[in-house]
């Protein structure tokens, strides 16, 4: 369940890139409930265990529901995979886009009744940047804050560009004109801590009670936006096992979880207890040019070729996917499908005729590769199913290496490996976030003088169009090199009973419960 965890080692150097419209206020749906409906206690599992309370050690899906649910930051998410303000009212940006300038609601206030300021952030922000930070968002908000980087990495001298104002206007200076400047905003790391007190929330609900093995959670008095607040109590409780929380959700004891045996899925579509997301998540097999066999452009031709996705899908347990023709969800701005999709037709016969140029006829002297493979890409059947492909295309084998998150995103990150199923999450609902907070791991520009001009373009980049364009030709090198090879478009399950409406899990994989309603309290 922790797939694309994230990064905190690695110097990278910030992109100059093109930007974001201004930012106007959205209001949220109304809700639709009756008073009545909004005294119901809404019961959860979000993971394994309950999760880090400090929103900037929040990683999942369920960590960071969870941080949402105690910790509001300048923007959340809107409920239709966008963004809307939230402790902030609104912001500005300069004319280079550089410096915002962010207003906060004169009603945003801590569960004591103290108003937020924007000390409260600067406070926060200084913690996550520092260079102690364990927070797996620490490099995405160090990328694009001024300092962020040099403060992260204990740099002498290194000051951060943000500071208050006055207490109610928080100034941040940025390294560039950031195209998810929204989507930044709204990530619960950058959610504001008041110094000296940790168990205070700005969010809708506060903690009430904390037992081994449940969190109970009140609807907050002090929450600006509290009418629009469904739920009176959320419980959030672990169990031992996946099977466990499925009894709970059909004996009634449980409402939703994020947390069942992946075996479990088809009866409980069946039962009417499985929801899917949107596709929110592209899976990709990531090849490292620099590592010998695969420094042969040929043989990572041999290799991508002899992929075909619909046999892939078929022999893996993957619900809700398919097929994948771009590296990027659907519908995520500032991408093109198609741009890193591999010819279609004749696939075999060309990887063979590939692999045969570069020496390995019949896949004859090739020598034994490692897949990188998360826990849940072996458990679905996806990394068996590529290592069985290119034995039977091309007579070569592969076994596959199971790491859990960390350790794999950091093999990646030191170019220790030879092969390895990606993921690129719809996280902050721009393309370019792909360069930004994924590939520039793999150190791809350093290796590719086509890929480097690309990127030069794009840094370049001083409209959309242009933007675009470069995206587009990045892709296209990915494709051409075989560097990237996009495999399918998921969709994240996840179980509630039927008789509860008003929950979203959006697009940006964000699940948000404030809004849960009891179809059955309405009758």
């Amino acid at each position: 369940m922790k797939r694309g965890t994230r990064r905190l080692a690695a110097a990278l150097l910030s992109l100059v890139l093109f930007a974001l419209a201004g930012c106007a206020p959205k209001a949220l749906p109304e809700a639709s409930a009756p008073a009545e409906a909004a005294g119901a206690a809404l019961t959860v599992c979000l993971g394994e265990d309950l999760g880090p309370l400090d929103p900037q050690l929040a990683l999942d899906t369920g960590e960071l529901a969870l941080s949402r649910l105690l910790y509001e930051g300048l923007m959340r998410p809107d409920g239709a995979g966008g963004w809307t303000c939230g402790a902030a009212e609104s912001y500005r940006l300069s004319e280079d886009g550089r410096t915002c300038t962010l207003t906060l609601r004169r009603d945003a206030l801590w569960s004591d009744g103290v108003p937020v300021t924007a000390q409260d952030f600067v406070y926060a922000w200084e913690r996550l940047l520092a260079p102690e930070s364990a927070s797996p968002y620490a490099l995405d908000a160090a990328l694009w804050i001024e300092g962020g980087e040099a403060s992260l990495y204990g740099e002498e001298g290194a000051a951060l560009g943000v500071r208050a104002l006055d207490d109610k206007t928080l100034e941040v200076r940025l390294t560039a004109r950031c195209p998810y400047l929204d989507a930044l905003l709204a990530l619960p790391a950058l959610a504001p801590r008041r110094s000296g007190a940790d168990a205070l929330y700005n969010g809708p609900y506060g903690l009430e009670a904390a037992e081994a093995d449940v969190l109970r959670l009140r609807r907050s008095p002090t929450y600006w936006d509290r009418e629009s607040v469904l739920p009176e109590e959320i419980a959030v409780r672990a169990y031992a096992s996946g099977e466990e929380a499925v009894r709970a959700l059909r004996a009634g004891e449980l409402d939703l979880s994020l947390f069942y045996p992946a075996g479990a899925l088809p009866a409980l579509q069946e039962e009417g207890f499985a929801r899917l997301s949107p596709e929110d998540c592209v899976l990709y097999l990531d090849l490292n040019a620099a590592a010998p066999p695969l420094d042969d452009p040929l043989v990572r031709q041999a290799l991508a070729l002899a992929l075909d996705a619909d046999a892939l899908l078929g022999a893996a347990d993957l619900p809700g996917a398919r097929a994948a023709d771009s590296l990027y969800p659907p519908g995520i701005a500032g991408a093109e499908a198609g741009a890193a999709a591999m010819p279609s037709g004749g696939r075999a016969a060309q990887a063979q005729a590939a692999l045969a140029e570069a020496g390995y006829p019949g896949g004859e002297g090739f020598p034994e590769l490692e897949l990188l493979a998360l826990p849940e890409d072996v458990e679905s059947g996806l990394a068996e199913a590529l290592c069985t492909q290119w034995r039977e295309v091309l007579g070569v084998r592969v076994h596959a290496a199971e790491r859990d998150a960390a350790a794999a995103a950091q093999a990646r990150m030191d170019g220790a490996f030879s092969l390895a199923i990606g993921s690129f999450f719809n996280a902050y609902g721009d393309a370019q976030a792909l360069w930004d907070m994924d590939l520039r791991l793999s150190g791809l520009a350093l290796e590719s003088e086509a890929l480097a001009r690309a990127l030069d373009d794009l840094a370049g980049a001083r409209s959309e169009s242009a933007r675009r364009a470069a995206l587009r030709r990045a892709d296209e090198v990915l494709a051409q090199e075989a560097r990237c090879v996009p495999l399918c478009a998921t969709q994240r399950a996840w179980l509630c009973r039927p008789e509860w409406e008003g929950v979203a899990l959006t697009p940006a994989g964000d699940l948000l419960l404030c809004r849960a309603r009891r179809a059955d309290a309405q009758e």
